[in-house]
């Protein structure tokens, strides 16, 4: 690094420190007058191939054997084409660059603690590191290369390290081999001697797994199995005995084949074991992801919803979920019970490579091909918080509006169903208004109503104006929709009423622009892209506001059809009334005379036998 020709330079009085920027895009910052690096900044990383977070001793006063084990993920090593690794500093993106290999670094893995890093190379070795504390306060780390595996004849494309206690770690190969190495000889020293050459690894075990190049390793929890993954197609389970060393006897180690899961189109990218269950999920290039029961070696559950090869999937929640990343530049979390992806988070533009998940599993990181290197964090607790505190404030103002309605306080509780957004409520009381005794000089039977009406302006009275608009569309809610719209055109200037509907247009033009007039240097450009979002959203809302006034028109003008029809035939009604009250009077009259005819005949008679006339 310090070979490369730098681009600029400038001094910092205040810190008395001079920063340089370098033509591979870094920028170092130096101590003076020692010039010892006290800041690595990585402007470019290139393709992310694979990242596992680590947990390094803070200082020379803690602990190595416990802080690593019981501290926070402070760091994350990333993989990139490149032969040197890289260290982040998650709290400040400092950097540190790890020196050894001769060519790409392909796969990175770390012990449980997340003291001691395992990575494999396109030089055919594996390196194991090991954090030391650093010998002053707040330096933090130095990473240190304590061994080095060689013995495969291609690239090293898969490491894995024992979970359960630092004794082995395993590595795979384009070679089809998988060796089994003594970590546990390795991390005997618990101090670091600069002056100490390089130890080298001892293979306990060397075996042909698959006939394909292989991809993936894990160990199980319990340090008892191994899953390998190829692009053979299959995924192999095998059975790692490993025996410590001892007075009488060397370290060993054996792999046995226990069986084969076969059903990926395609090659398989990756393995996991599960955290919780006796199962194995696999990832593979026909876009599935598999999970496989230990016992029959049989396929329980197949995942479907990437649009391309998954590169790399591991387990979340306890074993029940998993997130998985793709060559479509997605990363999703499935439910492992129904088989549904609840999440897809989309940050990269090009395939994903790599994924890790934190040992609290708050955390998530994703690299991929475009060089983006994207933290996700979770937050279904707090999402679920909200949703409680929602949920409890709504049923505060659902008492409040009943209260309300009890004591026919209509005025607050018209302004509590606004801002509970609950249309339901308003129309039921505006109809319980309507139904009750009627006020002299109110518009809708109620002068607090009217008061409350009237005082609607710019956002309220568009809400209402909007269920308006919905309660008109139904013919047995439209009576009521029409009186409170005749009660807001009686109260408001027609001007009012426009103000509220149709927004300035400028404002939503303006809206369009993605930055505003206006920036604080404190905010970040994804907080800038996001506010800007949020501006055209609430434009193009307030923008679809002017359609209410579309939709009325023709609503209203069909309702009063539909009266003037009904008045219309309420003639004939009247007229056939009347017309059947006339015939009931003839009748009656017609009744009358024949009865007088009958008594007048009765008692004089017709001698000569003729009918008397008839009027």
């Amino acid at each position: 690094m310090a070979d490369l020709p730098w681009v600029g330079i400038s001094y910092t009085a205040a810190t008395s420190s001079l920063t340089a920027v370098y033509v591979d895009q870094n920028i170092i910052i130096r101590s003076v007058p020692s010039l010892a690096v006290t800041r690595q900044i990585i402007g470019y990383n290139d393709e992310v191939i694979d990242v596992a977070f680590l947990a390094p001793p803070a200082s020379a006063s803690s602990d190595a054997s416990t802080s690593a084990a019981t501290g926070p993920e402070s760091h994350l090593a990333v993989a990139t084409n490149s032969d040197l690794i890289r260290i982040y500093d998650t709290s400040r993106f400092n950097t540190s660059l790890l020196e050894g290999h001769n060519d790409v670094v392909l796969c990175l893995n770390k012990t449980a603690e997340g003291d001691v890093l395992v990575s494999g190379s396109k030089d055919r070795t594996a390196r194991v590191w090991r954090a030391f504390p650093a010998a002053d306060e707040g330096d933090g780390a130095e990473w240190v290369c304590v061994g080095s595996a060689v013995g495969h004849i291609e690239s090293v494309g898969a490491v894995a390290v024992s979970k359960r206690e630092r004794t082995f770690f395993v590595t795979a190969s384009q070679d089809r081999t998988a060796k089994v190495w003594d970590l546990a000889a390795l991390l005997a020293p618990e101090t670091h001697d600069g002056e100490a050459p390089l130890a080298a690894a001892q293979a306990l075990v060397t075996l042909k797994i698959h006939d394909k190049d292989i991809n993936s390793l894990d160990v199980s929890p319990n340090d008892k199995l191994l899953v390998s993954g190829s692009q053979d197609r299959t995924a192999k389970l095998f059975a790692i005995q490993y025996q410590a060393k001892s007075k009488s006897s060397a370290p060993s180690a054996t792999l046995q084949l226990l069986g084969t899961f076969k059903g990926h189109k395609r090659g398989v990218w990756s393995v996991k074991f599960s955290t919780a269950d006796q199962c194995v999920a696999t990832a593979s290039g026909d876009r599935t992801i598999k999970l496989w029961n230990l016992n029959d070696f049989s396929c329980i559950k197949t995942f479907e919803g990437h649009s391309n090869s998954v590169l790399r999937c591991d387990f979340l929640t306890k074993g029940m979920q998993l997130v998985s990343c793709a060559s479509d530049g997605l990363v999703k979390v499935w439910n492992v019970k129904d088989e549904q992806c609840v999440s897809t988070l989309d940050n990269h533009d090009e395939k994903v490579w790599a994924v890790a998940v934190s040992r609290d599993e708050s955390h998530v990181v994703s690299g991929g091909a475009d060089s983006v290197i994207t933290f996700w964090q979770d937050v279904t607790e707090e999402e679920e918080t909200e949703r409680v505190a929602a949920r409890e404030e709504l049923v505060l103002k659902e008492q409040d509006f009943e209260t309300y309605l009890s004591i026919q306080d209509y005025s607050n509780a018209i302004l509590l169903a606004l801002s509970m957004d609950q249309p339901k409520r308003l129309l039921k009381l505006f109809t319980e208004v309507r139904t009750s005794s009627h006020e002299e000089g109110s518009i809708t039977g109620s002068v607090n109503v009217d008061a409350v009406l009237k005082g609607l302006e710019g956002a309220d009275l568009r809400q209402m104006l909007g269920y308006v608009k919905d309660w008109n569309t139904v013919g047995r809610t439209s009576d009521v929709a029409q009186a409170v719209l005749h009660a807001i055109l009686k109260l408001h200037s027609a001007e009012a009423v426009l103000a509220a509907l149709e927004p300035p247009r400028v404002a939503v033009e303006d809206a369009e622009d993605d930055e505003p007039d206006f920036m604080d240097e404190d905010e970040t450009e994804d907080e800038r892209k996001q506010k800007a979002r949020e501006r055209r959203k609430q434009a193009r809302k307030e923008a679809k506001a002017g359609e209410v006034l579309g939709a009325l028109i023709p609503y209203t003008e069909r309702h009063f059809a539909r009266a003037d029809k009904l008045v219309r035939e309420s003639f004939i009604v009247e007229h056939l009334l009347g017309m059947m009250e006339s015939f009931e009077e003839v009748e009656q009259a017609l009744g009358d005379m024949d009865v007088d005819g009958g008594d007048e005949e009765g008692a004089s008679g017709d001698e000569d036998g003729e009918e008397p006339v008839v009027w």
